[in-house]
Parts: C-alpha cells; sequence; structure tokens
C-alpha cells in the first residue's frame, strides 16, 4: 500500500496531507465522502496538482501501480501522476470523460509530450474504477483502465525510459469533485 488516505498513515501517525504531499493543498483533502477501503479517499474540489516524493513508498520499474479513481459526469477529467522526479519532470495518465480519451503523457523540464493517445473509449463514470500502470524494467509501460467491477476496459502501451522511478501524485483541471483512493504497489 502506497497511501489510502485512512487513519494509518494520518490520524493515527497525526499527520496531515502536508506531510506527504506538496502542491496546491489548497484544493486537496481526505474526505469520508466516497472510499474503496477504509473510511478516507483524497478529494480535489478544483483544478490542482499534489505530488508525494518522500515519505511514502513509490512505484519504479519492474513494480505494478494501481490507484481507484472516481470521475463524474461533468466534462472533466484525472491525472494519476507516477514517475515524479518534481513539478516538472513525471509521467501522467489523463482519463477524460468528455473526449472519452485516455492518454499516457510524459512532462519533462515542463513540457508536454504525448506517448500514447486513444479515443473513443469507453470512460467509467460515476463510479470507483482504477488504473494500473505496468511499469516494466526495460522501459515499457502498459497502462490499464478497469471498471468498478474489475472488468478490463481499455489497454495503452509504449516504451519511455526517461524516468525509472519516482513519487506520485493526483491533478484535475477544473472545479469538479474527483477522488482517489487505494494507490498501492501489486
Amino acid at each position: 500500500l502506497i497511501d489510502n488516505f485512512d487513519s494509518q498513515l494520518y490520524d493515527d501517525a497525526e499527520n496531515t496531507l502536508s506531510d506527504y504531499y506538496t502542491g496546491d493543498l489548497s484544493v486537496a483533502s481526505r474526505t469520508t465522502q466516497k472510499s474503496t477501503s477504509g473510511d478516507y479517499s483524497l478529494l480535489l474540489d478544483q483544478g490542482g496538482q499534489i505530488i508525494s516524493t518522500s515519505g511514502l513508498n513509490y512505484p519504479s520499474q519492474g513494480d505494478i501501480y494501481k490507484v481507484d479513481f472516481w470521475l463524474p459526469t461533468a466534462n472533466t477529467g484525472v491525472y494519476a501522476l507516477f514517475g515524479v522526479q518534481n513539478a516538472d519532470n513525471y509521467y501522467y495518465t489523463n482519463v477524460q470523460d468528455f473526449e472519452q480519451q485516455w492518454e499516457l503523457i510524459k512532462v519533462e523540464n515542463g513540457s508536454e509530450t504525448s506517448l500514447v493517445d486513444k479515443t473513443g473509449q469507453s470512460i467509467p463514470q460515476e463510479q470507483w474504477a482504477s488504473q494500473e500502470i505496468d511499469w516494466g524494467t526495460d522501459g515499457t509501460i502498459e497502462c490499464r483502465l478497469y471498471d468498478s467491477a474489475d472488468n478490463l476496459v481499455s489497454t495503452i502501451s509504449t516504451t519511455d525510459s526517461t524516468f525509472t522511478s519516482g513519487g506520485i501524485g493526483f491533478e484535475t483541471y477544473n472545479s469538479h469533485n474527483r477522488y482517489w483512493d487505494s494507490a498501492r504497489l501489486l
């Protein structure tokens, strides 16, 4: 487990999100509104980004990283960041309901490069879904999208070895509530 936003890492240890994450913490909170495990999940209620590069267990090449998300039907999207070096260098998956799009993007020195893009996808909405990132030691990155019943919805893959390890993060770009939970290594 990396972070399930529940009591063990927070209440029991008397920690807050700022003990693990940096970035736009003003739009981030732990909430009991929705959750896949335990009592809490992460809520981003406006556009913003938070990243974590110290204090948690992080994925690297050779790992499978999975995170649950809740995407409302609201012309919006969710970004799950991994391989985070800092706020200007990382990979992220972009799941958008309004364009039915799923994309893997590399951000290097603040510039975005789309590594693979798939449109016309059946994007799970108004339910818990999950993204699984199989980060191969040879630089292959295979991303799998699952619905709430853990049925495989879509797969995208590419090869890139710019980053071989790093932190995690979560991002949104407008004012609709998005939730994340159970960030974990499989």
